[in-house]
């Protein structure tokens, strides 16, 4: 659940900054507050996929949580949430926002974007550490489970 609309402004090409504060709650009972200033691209969407799901859409407000936790977990500010629980997140807000906007039934936008970030989403969560760990054991998996 979402505590308030996503207010947004552009601060430059294919950037936005969070202009009110907001909250979601998830399933889970896991609580993502994303703050004032923080900068997104919104939906990082691969150009070969562009023309299914654009940055913008009803998952909006749910790629910018997801961004707010990759960042966090990125600059190694946040290690209580997984990357499968932050794209779980996505997924979950997406369907949230879909059905309060009444899109139809057989819109499944949501699980192509949930199954493109469980795919790629790897480099973009791990921390410099990470990376070089992952790296030197030899292991290239791309998901973590």
């Amino acid at each position: 659940m979402f505590s308030a609309p996503l207010v947004i402004k552009e601060t430059g090409h294919n950037r936005w900054s969070v202009v009110e504060p907001f909250r979601f709650t998830s399933e889970s009972g896991l609580v993502i507050d994303v703050p004032v200033g923080f900068e997104t691209d919104l939906a990082s969407v691969p150009q070969v996929f562009q023309g299914l799901i654009g940055k913008v859409g009803y998952w909006s407000q749910a790629a910018v949580v997801h961004d707010w936790l990759y960042h966090r977990h990125r600059l190694g500010l946040d290690n209580t949430v997984t990357r499968k629980q932050a794209d779980k997140i996505l997924l979950e807000g997406s369907i949230i926002k879909a059905e309060m906007y009444g899109v139809q039934g057989g819109d499944n936008r949501h699980a192509v974007m949930y199954q493109g970030v469980r795919l790629g989403g790897l480099m973009t969560w791990e921390t410099p550490q990470e990376r070089s760990d992952r790296i030197s054991t030899g292991d290239d998996e791309f998901l973590d489970g």
